[in-house]
């Protein structure tokens, strides 16, 4: 009989504890339903296994493969890795195709002819055009050899030293002149158009009796000539305006020359 009153008691006291209990744990549980944790990974499972990059502005498949991501750890440093990747791709692709396109510019662009020295060989007419004493005995041929060396690489202004001949039966004018002379190009590949001037000595001789009367002259060669290069080193062509002028304290002497040049250059 004095154990009926202690059960009400521990009944109250069991539903306390049970509600005190229930009240603690629902906030805990609520925390949970949240979110789950995040989950730790095992560095050695990360670089055995990397995590896929995601390329959040879905270009540049090429770059994601370098070889920058792989040599770095981590997910966030292979993802830059793989950016440097495509960024020095890109530059070294640039940097060829603007070195092929300047090596296509420098061959459109290179002289047509090779070599600083040139020798060519002549052969033509000179009728004289003006004597004092008359022309009638004057008219020659002409026989020349030209040695030309260029001032620059592109060989287009040249020191001429051009030694001739100009002949006939009993009769003979030898011109030792020294010139410069510059090669203009036209719009026909590989030909030029050429204005030169050429001054010197000249000795004229003629046979009489058995004898050789010689006369000595300055002589003064203005000249425009045309010219075809081919492969880069061989030339034709000839002068269409010569006019050399010889004189001396007694006479003046004028030919008018047509004449044609066959040179090589080395």
């Amino acid at each position: 009989m004095r154990d009926t009153p202690w059960r009400p008691t521990l009944s109250r006291l069991g539903v306390l504890i049970g509600v005190l209990l229930v009240g603690v744990g629902s906030p805990a549980v609520a925390k949970k339903k949240k979110g789950p944790d995040p989950v730790q990974q095992d560095p050695m499972d990360t670089e055995a296994n990397p995590q896929p990059l995601v390329n959040p502005t879905g270009t540049g498949t090429t770059g994601g493969s370098g070889s920058g991501g792989a040599a770095s750890s981590g997910g966030g440093t292979t993802g830059s890795g793989g950016g440097a990747g495509t960024a020095s791709g890109g530059a070294a692709g640039g940097s060829s195709s603007a070195s092929g396109g300047s090596g296509g510019g420098g061959s459109t662009g290179s002289s047509t002819k090779l070599g600083r020295y040139m020798v060519s060989l002549k052969v033509g007419a000179a009728p004289c055009i003006y004597f004092s004493g008359g022309c009638g005995f004057l008219h020659q041929g002409l026989a020349g050899i030209e040695f030309a060396w260029a001032f620059t690489q592109s060989a287009n202004a040249y020191l001429i030293v051009p030694p001739q001949v100009q002949f006939r039966a009993n009769q003979g004018t030898l011109m030792v002149p020294v010139g410069i002379q510059y090669d203009i190009g036209l719009p026909v590949p590989n030909l030029y158009i050429y204005p030169r001037l050429s001054v010197g000595y000249a000795v004229a001789m003629a046979g009489a009796a058995g004898s050789v009367i010689a006369d000595h002259f300055g002589v003064v060669i203005p000249e425009v000539g045309l010219k075809y290069v081919f492969s880069g080193r061989y030339h034709l062509g000839g002068e269409l305006v010569s006019v050399p002028v010889l004189f001396n304290e007694r006479s003046v002497v004028a030919h008018y020359r047509i004449a044609l040049s066959f040179g090589v250059s080395f």
